[in-house]
């Protein structure tokens, strides 16, 4: 009876076996799916990140560019060269930022959405008044900054463990 008995065992050990495998599959399968969300918003989190400062630094630069243009002719060969120049700079940082913007936008939530909407508004905003001559960029940086901070705490929210 004795040796009768192991195969049925065995078999028993087997069904109760396969599906502990499966459970422990699909844990594995739900963690692993969760860390890859996570780290799919931080990597495009960072490259948001990474594009607004350029494009901040780009709009300091077009208000400089503005600045010292300023007291020259307006036609004059230089003063439209670097004109030029400083919107060509800002053109090409506001391309690359609102293509992180719209990936952003996919894989965060409407805290981080509404922030980074913010702060495109307030960057378009700022390098239009600065063109047309309506604000100094020192003038704006005190609300720029704010923006940010609020962005960068929408992000560290986000990231967070258990969110």
């Amino acid at each position: 009876m004795g040796r009768r008995a192991r195969p049925h065992i065995r078999k028993v050990r087997e069904c109760v076996g396969h599906p502990a495998k499966e459970i422990e599959a699909k844990i594995s399968d739900e963690v692993w799916g969760r860390q890859r969300v996570w780290e799919m918003k931080r990597d495009t989190l960072f490259t948001l990140m990474k594009a607004e400062s350029v494009a901040v630094n780009v709009l300091l630069s077009l208000d400089a560019a503005w600045e010292v243009t300023k007291t020259q002719p307006p036609e004059e060969a230089a003063v439209l060269q670097t004109k030029n120049t400083a919107l060509l700079a800002w053109k090409a940082a506001s391309v690359d930022f609102d293509s992180a913007r719209a990936q952003s936008l996919i894989v965060c939530g409407p805290n981080v959405e509404k922030q980074i909407n913010a702060i495109t508004d307030r960057l378009r905003w700022a390098a239009n008044a600065i063109t047309k001559g309506q604000i100094k960029f020192r003038e704006y940086n005190k609300q720029l900054f704010q923006e940010r901070q609020a962005l960068l705490d929408a992000i560290r929210k986000e990231l967070a463990p258990g969110h």
